[in-house]
């Protein structure tokens, strides 16, 4: 259970690089950030190459939102009937007009 955890102090947010679409930011437990290598990124010069997909300039978090009109993905505690699990989802800065 990496993803579970009690508090948003012991949560991170993982930056998973994608080759097409957005990347995705995936909230895990820092006492379990070894797991951060199950997510396989897609980095180097030839990591994409040959796919005909677009890639989204944009990291799209756990709640279903993306960085495409500002923001920035944070981890956060969420509270579950079976516990509490590591997750992400884009803040806003104070005043901006979005969430």
């Amino acid at each position: 259970m990496f993803r579970r955890f009690g508090q948003v102090a012991y949560c991170f947010a993982l930056r998973v690089v994608t080759c097409c679409g957005a990347d995705l930011s995936i909230g895990l437990a820092k006492s379990a950030s070894e797991y951060a290598a199950c997510y396989q990124q897609a980095m180097g010069p030839n990591a994409c190459a040959g796919l005909a997909c677009p890639k989204q300039l944009a990291t799209l978090a756990e709640d279903g939102q993306t960085t495409e009109r500002g923001g920035a993905p944070v981890a956060r505690c969420m509270m579950l009937a079976s516990g509490s699990e590591c997750s992400t989802q884009i803040t806003y800065p104070p005043g901006s007009g979005d969430r």
